[in-house]
């Protein structure tokens, strides 16, 4: 059988602003975008074979791995406005498929919550009204569902509430891809995306593919085993969601989830959260008045506040806006809220945010 031609894009000297959400950064040595993975096995085994054999440039952070730097989405990531001197790899194949006579490979899917209280909310004041969009699922109809690394979340929840499908219909409105997703293991509401994965398709070493369970993926509120480990690349993911009957969890939660995210969350450019919730445990350790990062940072009064064209927004403190500054200007704006809060409260925010060549 003829081999087919790996379809991928190769640029070199390439602006990381125009691959990231924030439209900021530097350039980089070569930028690599793999497409069309999983249509044959001809392309998983081409793209493995062009992986091992590439003679990639490395920054000294990934220089022991031997791994470029993989972007998802480019939703949480400021690069600075240095030259990354590396290779930044994309994987935006985009395949969706229903599993049938799938089974279950993990012993259990841990059910962790955010740091999100149902009933009161963050508390800030851009708080959201989470009890007017949940409603009790019905598990017992499990189905299984394979999307490929750089398929949007977006995309993804649509396809699946259309169909009937619940479980990613908290995580409306979160501009990731299914990796980025993953590798944050983003939180909506109360729920944490791990709740819904079983298993994940990863490089790993960029030597073999493997599926890993969920169990051994480390999931925690904001955390993920991909964190620590950046010799495992994610290539796509089998999410256990739940067929539902007699209810359209689109028009009635979805769509109202949306709106309420619109409402507060800015239209310029910005990397959504910038730092992480506090959890209970830490919020009475601490003597805070709420979990939310966003409220903390409200109260030393920082909304509106910039440096130069960065600026943190009026409606939501927790999100910073590029209004055409440089990424020193950004990464400034953050490092100057985590010493307020700091000043105010002894503690240190913790950035959601991915730093890269600062």
């Amino acid at each position: 059988m003829e081999k087919r031609k790996l379809s991928y894009t190769l640029k070199r000297n390439y602006p990381l602003s125009e691959v990231t959400r924030i439209h900021l950064g530097g350039k980089c040595s070569r930028y690599m975008e793999f497409r069309d993975l999983y249509n044959t096995n001809i392309d998983r085994l081409n793209f493995l074979e062009y992986i091992k054999n590439t003679k990639f440039k490395y920054t000294n952070e990934f220089e022991d791995l031997k791994v470029p730097f993989f972007l998802g989405n480019g939703s949480d990531v400021l690069f600075s406005d240095k030259k990354y001197i590396g290779d930044v790899v994309k994987i935006s194949s985009n395949g969706i498929f229903i599993l049938e006579n799938y089974s279950c490979i993990s012993d259990s899917i841990p059910e962790t919550r955010s740091n999100y209280d149902l009933k009161q909310g963050d508390k800030s004041t851009a708080s959201l009204n989470l009890s007017s969009i949940y409603f009790k699922e019905d598990k017992s109809n499990p189905v299984y569902v394979f999307a490929e690394s750089g398929v949007r979340l977006s995309y993804l929840i649509q396809y699946t509430l259309e169909i009937g499908f619940s479980g990613l219909h908290w995580f409306s409105y979160i501009p990731a891809n299914v990796s980025g997703a993953i590798y944050n293991n983003v939180h909506g509401g109360i729920e944490l995306l791990s709740n819904y994965i079983d298993a994940v398709v990863v490089l790993k070493n960029n030597r073999e593919i493997k599926l890993l369970s969920n169990n051994e993926l480390d999931f925690g509120y904001d955390k993920s085993i991909f964190q620590k480990d950046k010799s495992i690349v994610i290539l796509g993911a089998i999410f256990k969601l739940y067929k539902q009957e007699n209810i359209n969890i689109y028009s009635d939660f979805s769509k109202n989830w949306i709106k309420q995210k619109v409402n507060v969350q800015p239209k310029g450019y910005s990397l959504g959260s910038t730092f992480k919730n506090f959890s209970e445990e830490e919020k009475l350790k601490y003597n805070l008045p709420s979990i939310s990062a966003g409220y903390l940072i409200d109260s030393c009064n920082l909304k509106g506040f910039r440096i130069n064209n960065a600026y943190i927004y009026e409606k939501h403190a927790n999100f910073f806006i590029n209004e055409g500054t440089s990424s020193e200007d950004y990464n400034n704006l953050i490092e100057y809220a985590i010493k307020k809060v700091k000043e105010q409260y002894n503690v240190t925010l913790i950035p959601e945010v991915i730093r890269v060549n600062f």
